[in-house]
């Protein structure tokens, strides 16, 4: 089986003022940015639930196919800019990926933007909507995740980790 790999984490503050500054493309620059196979390089191996998956998948002899990872510091609420370049480049990869089987997920769960106050339950619509109805989706979350019915409509199971 083939199985996809996507993050996409942020933990926005939505008490900072928009003085004080939002989260842009260059913060997820700093801290994590990668798609394809650059995801395996950065994550496997390391204490981050995308390393369990992989390490996972790779125990069941199934085949991790990594799509994306972002991961930016906690701070303001994502800039509309931002996070339309990071979706974009999201569903980019995963049209390159082929067929899948199912796909791993790690949304924060508290993640929010300037056109999306609930940027995980956006993001996983959409995946469901691209991939269809057949396609498990399984994710993992913050234990303080803001559990949203737009994610637990488009996941098959969302489970927290300490």
């Amino acid at each position: 089986m083939r199985i996809g790999i996507i993050a996409l984490l942020q933990e926005s503050n939505t008490f900072l003022s928009s003085a004080g500054g939002g989260t842009t493309l260059a913060h997820f620059e700093q801290e994590l940015l990668v798609t394809g196979e650059a995801v395996r390089q950065r994550l496997a191996g390391t204490h981050h639930e995308v390393a369990g998956m992989f390490h996972a998948l790779e125990e069941a002899g199934e085949e991790a196919v990594p799509i994306f990872a972002a991961r930016a510091v906690p701070f303001g609420v994502i800039e509309a800019a931002a996070i339309e370049r990071l979706l974009e480049m999201m569903f980019a990869e995963l049209g390159k990926a082929g067929k899948l089987d199912g796909v791993l997920v790690a949304p924060h769960g508290a993640t929010v933007s300037e056109p999306y106050p609930d940027v995980d339950g956006h993001w996983l619509g959409e995946l469901r909507r691209r991939i269809g109805p057949d396609v498990p989706i399984i994710g993992t979350l913050d234990a303080h995740a803001n559990l949203s019915p737009a994610m637990v409509a488009a996941a098959n199971a969302l489970i927290a980790y300490r």
